[in-house]
């Protein structure tokens, strides 16, 4: 049987601030890098406005299948994409958080890549042009796809395809999410809303990251883990048993839980997942949406303060830093 693997070097799965890694039982989770140590997460917080998106729902939002948009049998090639036009708002060069992507949309139809992911580097281009469908933005890409033999010595075969990606833009922030091809392979489906910042004359993306702080109420609700401990995150913050954590976002987008003088920055990912089930998988039986909190310790004294929830991967699995996780689903 063959196994089949989309190529699409300007989405990859795990970039920006929402890394849609899940977790195996050998390895932690991707993160993007590591995060910044409790001493000095204190003191360059962000009040959060109402106005602000919420990442939530924006998650649902641009969360969609490429049959239910009518997608799938509506072009076979990119060239046959003759009702597509350049969004302006998209021209210009995007980074994420970390810098391990740039993506650098021209008025052409070509969009150049640049990524790093975990010394992995890469760079390509592709033509690109945007349509909309199901009352979404969508971007679409010229890609293709590899096709992979049983025999681990035979290379791949390359078909083009075309790949979508709903998107949004807000200000000088884009936020876009892989749309759904339904794989008869696969039951467990998993998605995210990537983050990038337009970057400025000088090449940075600094004023826009200060400029757009995470708004809290994407993260409201209560979220309980599979050992059914459980966070809940208001308007007073978060509260993890009977301790409340005051929240706030630093200039990273990053997470500050801060109680009785002391705070922790926490990477995180909103993750949205979908189990399907029936003849080749096209039957939805179940979906949620996940939290996950990361941190990296600078040495074994280094601990996050909400460590009652999190796995620590250094004593559980001799990982070789220090290094914790939480994962969460949302409850109510």
């Amino acid at each position: 049987m063959k196994k089949i693997i989309a190529v699409l070097a300007a989405l990859a799965i795990c970039i920006g601030v929402f890394a849609a890694c899940v977790k195996s039982e050998t390895e932690p989770a991707q993160t993007t890098g590591k995060a910044e140590s409790t001493s000095g997460a204190t003191d360059e917080n962000i009040p959060v406005k109402a106005t602000e998106l919420n990442l939530k729902d924006l998650l649902i939002e641009l969360n969609a299948v490429s049959d239910e948009l009518g997608l799938d049998k509506k072009y076979s090639v990119y060239a046959d994409i003759t009702d597509g036009k350049i969004d302006p708002a998209l021209i210009g060069s995007w980074s994420n958080a970390d810098g391990s992507a740039v993506y650098s949309f021209a008025s052409d139809g070509i969009v150049k890549t640049k990524t790093d992911f975990y010394g992995s580097k890469d760079e390509s281009e592709m033509a690109f042009t945007c349509i909309t469908a199901g009352g979404l933005d969508i971007i679409c890409y010229d890609s293709v796809m590899l096709y992979y033999s049983d025999d681990p010595d035979a290379k791949p075969t390359e078909t083009p395809v075309i790949s979508y990606a709903a998107y949004k833009i807000s200000g000088d922030v884009l936020y876009f999410e892989v749309v759904e091809d339904r794989d008869p392979f696969s039951s467990n489906i998993n998605s995210a809303v990537q983050i990038m910042y337009k970057t400025d004359d000088k090449g940075s993306i600094d004023a826009a990251v200060k400029a757009n702080p995470v708004n809290l109420e994407s993260f409201y609700g209560t979220w309980k883990d599979d050992s059914d401990r459980s966070i809940t995150i208001d308007e007073n913050g978060l509260t993890c048993g009977s301790e409340t954590y005051k929240l706030s976002v630093n200039d990273k987008n990053e997470i500050i839980a801060k109680k009785d003088g002391k705070s922790t920055a926490y990477k995180y990912s909103l993750l949205y997942t979908k189990n399907y089930t029936g003849e080749d998988n096209r039957e939805l039986e179940s979906e949620s949406v996940g939290l996950s909190l990361y941190y990296t310790g600078e040495d074994e004294a280094d601990k996050p303060n909400l460590l009652a929830v999190m796995e620590d991967w250094h004593t559980e699995y001799e990982y070789d830093s220090w290094y914790y996780t939480a994962n969460f689903k949302l409850a109510e």
